[in-house]
């Protein structure tokens, strides 16, 4: 009978950790009054970026893609539109040199903007447009499609009057309640993710779990699967200098499995499931453990060794 206490409990407890922490963000921004009133070919993109933006405006999904997924497919920097982390964002930014842009700097389209403050550090990214309108998944709740929202209304009725500028607008740099962050990529020569060995090991688990996960006949490929994978990002987590590409994509397409599969840790024993767990802790850390004041978040460009 404890036995099957303690696992209803890490089944609740854990459905809540996957879907709360990792795969819904906090928005502290309303996100009522979406004015989707244009179309991104106004805009001086890049026509792969204007075709994606297209694709997905005002569409549903059936399952979470939060903001961090959203912007970084849509430049070309993931393969998927699937969820993402802002450490995922983060290393992105790193790989590719990109610049962080000054207070009195103006962003341009296609650069990635952020909402941050001092305690939870970044909390929600867009992509900026003009000087009026961006392109954003507010929410990763479905019912949340992605949007071109024009920023000035939206926040009309806010008592702080700001730009999207980089800057914290509300406090201080030591305690800032709601700033933006502001970094331009080259969009055009991009460093993304790209099939590898290590890919190719984790498609061939993903592959093995998605088959067995409902397949008696090959419940103990499932199981060693599952395991082998978690054990793979673990080891990666824990040793940040080991993250990849390919393991922030492992992180994305195992978080989209289980919001697709929300019952698939009925098939695990114990042991796993406690992996399954060290896992989210291990996440979660590293999501804890990124920038927080304007002056920590470096300039990629000109210190693409800096660590988070």
């Amino acid at each position: 009978m404890k036995l099957r206490l303690k696992f209803q409990f890490i089944r609740i407890f854990l459905r809540h950790r996957i879907v709360l922490n990792y795969v819904l963000v906090l928005i502290t921004l309303s996100t009522s009054g979406s004015l989707a009133l244009t179309s991104p070919d106004n805009f001086n993109l890049p026509s792969s970026t204007v075709q994606k933006m297209q694709s997905v405006i005002d569409k549903t999904f059936p399952y979470p893609i939060n903001c961090w997924g959203t912007a970084l497919w849509s430049q070309g920097f993931i393969n998927e539109l699937r969820p993402s982390t802002k450490s995922e964002l983060l290393y992105t930014f790193k790989k590719n040199k990109c610049r962080k842009l000054q207070p009195n700097e103006a962003p341009l389209p296609g650069d990635f903007g952020s909402f941050y403050n001092s305690e939870s550090g970044i909390y929600h990214t867009f992509i900026h447009l003009d000087d009026t309108f961006i392109f954003e998944k507010g929410s990763p709740y479905p019912s949340h499609v992605p949007e071109i929202e024009n920023y000035k209304e939206k926040f009309k009725d806010f008592s702080i009057s700001f730009d999207l500028k980089t800057g914290c607008k509300s406090g201080n740099e030591n305690e800032c309640f709601w700033g933006v962050i502001n970094y331009r990529c080259d969009t055009f020569n991009v460093l993304a993710e790209q099939a590898t060995e290590k890919t190719e090991k984790f498609d061939g688990l993903l592959h093995t779990i998605k088959r067995c996960l409902k397949d008696s006949t090959c419940k103990q490929d499932y199981i060693l699967a599952l395991e082998t994978f978690i054990d793979i990002l673990i080891k990666d987590i824990r040793h940040p200098d080991s993250l990849s590409f390919e393991s922030y994509r492992a992180i994305g397409v195992l978080l989209l499995f289980a919001n697709e599969n929300k019952d698939f840790i009925q098939h695990l024993p114990l042991a796993v499931l406690e992996k399954y767990m060290s896992l989210l802790n291990a996440l979660e850390s590293l999501e804890n453990n990124t920038f927080k004041k304007l002056s920590d978040f470096p300039d990629f460009a000109k210190s693409a060794n800096a660590s988070f």
